[in-house]
């Protein structure tokens, strides 16, 4: 948004599987900055890869699990749709097409090409129920990877020990680290845990 209007990249019609943007993510501002036209955020209720997003990379959410807030993006749902299933060219539906074959014809195509008041016609639009909250911020993939990285090195390292002896006389130490980091990822999960039973009690109460 800091290049001049003249020079900025404008996309039409943007689709997004699998997405990882924050569910409140600013679309407004986006489209009043003439960069897109419309947005279609086809989302599976059965990915498990986008929901570990929010934990782990800052500045993320669960857009392709649960679809955006607000009425700036058309949510479109995939009952029981994993992380690729909608790419798939191996599941069936009962009329004999693949999930790919489904999502282009039902879905994309339209999306691509039908006039902007036609839009709202797409099937499946659901929009999420409840107002997107994030984690408290320093589980929103603050710390993560403090003690994330660390764990993959020293498992890494420690394989090569293993397998090549070279690094053998380092094994304890390398040991120690990884026993850190899994008290730190085991800590970060029990209060995503925590958090999502106070929010669901909170919930049933409310």
């Amino acid at each position: 948004l800091e290049r001049n209007a003249v020079d900025r990249l404008h996309f039409g019609r943007i689709i997004l599987t699998g997405c990882i943007l924050r569910p409140d993510f600013d679309w407004g501002r986006i489209k009043a900055d003439d960069l897109v036209d419309d947005v279609m955020n086809h989302y599976g209720t059965a990915d498990k890869v986008v929901p570990c997003a929010h934990a782990t990379i800052w500045d993320s959410g669960p857009s392709g699990r649960r679809g955006f807030d607000g009425d700036e993006v058309l949510n479109v749902r995939a009952a029981g749709m994993g992380h690729s299933d909608l790419f798939s060219i191996e599941r069936r539906f009962a009329d004999g097409r693949t999930a790919l074959e489904t999502s282009y014809w039902d879905y994309w195509r339209p999306f691509l090409t039908l006039p902007q008041a036609e839009l709202l016609n797409l099937p499946d639009r659901r929009d999420p129920a409840r107002k997107w909250r994030p984690f408290v911020w320093i589980l929103r993939g603050t710390i993560f990877p403090l003690v994330g990285l660390p764990l993959v090195m020293a498992l890494t390292a420690t394989l090569a020990a293993i397998a090549g002896r070279i690094l053998w006389p380092w094994t304890a130490v390398l040991i120690t680290m990884a026993k850190i980091s899994v008290v730190g990822l085991v800590v970060i999960l029990a209060f995503i845990g925590v958090t999502l039973v106070f929010r669901v009690l909170r919930r049933a109460l409310s």
